[in-house]
């Protein structure tokens, strides 16, 4: 952001953190889940949320809620209820050569019933919903309230680490090779 480049601090300052003994989670599903903050090894910095002591109608609560609409259960994402207001338009879905999610975790879509272009904002079924956020514990029961989520949201997690060394290395950067950037890359 200064012009000025600091691409082998960045690969220094990058792995420091990455030896400091944090580690992707093996199910990226899981990420973005009721207990995150018990069972997610790669947060480096969250915004915390507690559905009994920090309700808000933000954050991760409206992370959770506005997704849910159409057929969609709202049980099915540990709340009492959804807002039927956030879905994305094919761009996004687009991304993915499987929208299933069985190939690429990180395609987290609600299709059935809805349509996968967005003709009219208004109406819910026209885009598809993205189910990331899940009030949901990692042994399947809902958070400590059904209408504020407990998840706490990353700001930095392992992967834009693992990311800022590979850019430092590709940018010409000293103390690091292309081997391991391309393997945190891969991971």
């Amino acid at each position: 952001y200064t012009g000025t480049a600091k691409n082998n601090e960045a690969i220094t300052y990058s792995k420091k953190v990455i030896d400091a003994g944090y580690s992707l989670i093996s199910d990226y599903t899981k990420l973005m889940r009721a207990d995150n903050n018990l069972n997610t090894s790669e947060f480096i910095l969250t915004i915390n949320f507690d559905g009994l002591k920090t309700q808000n109608w933000g954050g991760t609560t409206f992370l959770t809620h506005a997704p849910i609409g159409g057929s969609m259960t709202a049980s099915q994402f540990g709340v009492d209820g959804g807002w039927g207001g956030l879905r994305t338009t094919k761009a996004l879905s687009d991304k993915f050569a499987d929208i299933t999610g069985a190939t690429d975790k990180r395609a987290q879509f609600y299709t059935t019933g809805q349509n996968v272009d967005i003709s009219d904002v208004s109406t819910f079924t026209d885009g598809y919903a993205i189910t990331k956020f899940r009030n949901i514990k990692a042994d399947g029961t809902s958070g400590s309230s059904l209408t504020f989520a407990d998840i706490d949201f990353p700001i930095f997690r392992l992967g834009e680490m693992y990311l800022v060394y590979a850019e430092s290395v590709l940018r010409g950067g000293t103390g690091g090779d292309a081997t391991t950037a391309l393997g945190y890359v891969n991971a």
